[in-house]
């Protein structure tokens, strides 16, 4: 730890916990909702791509391992394993 000052540390971790599940919000938020097949841009063949602007998703992945991360090395800093 830079401070040595333990409270921040737990404060760290108490933002970053808060952070990530707004992270997961979002994620959640962004999935798209299952479509029914007897929709009428399906009949008509005409089916627009949803993920047309969408990030790649190995892109989504990597970050959320990062996240994973930086949650763990806050956590193990704030209980003084090292």
């Amino acid at each position: 730890m830079a401070t040595g000052w333990v409270p921040l540390a737990w404060v760290a971790v108490g933002l970053l916990v808060a952070v990530a599940g707004l992270g997961l919000a979002i994620l959640v938020i962004g999935l798209p909702s299952p479509r029914s097949s007897a929709s009428p841009a399906t009949a008509a063949g005409n089916v627009a791509p949803e993920t047309a602007g969408a990030p790649p998703v190995l892109v989504i992945a990597l970050h959320g391992l990062f996240a994973v991360a930086v949650l763990a090395l806050a956590l193990t800093a704030a209980v003084g394993v090292g």
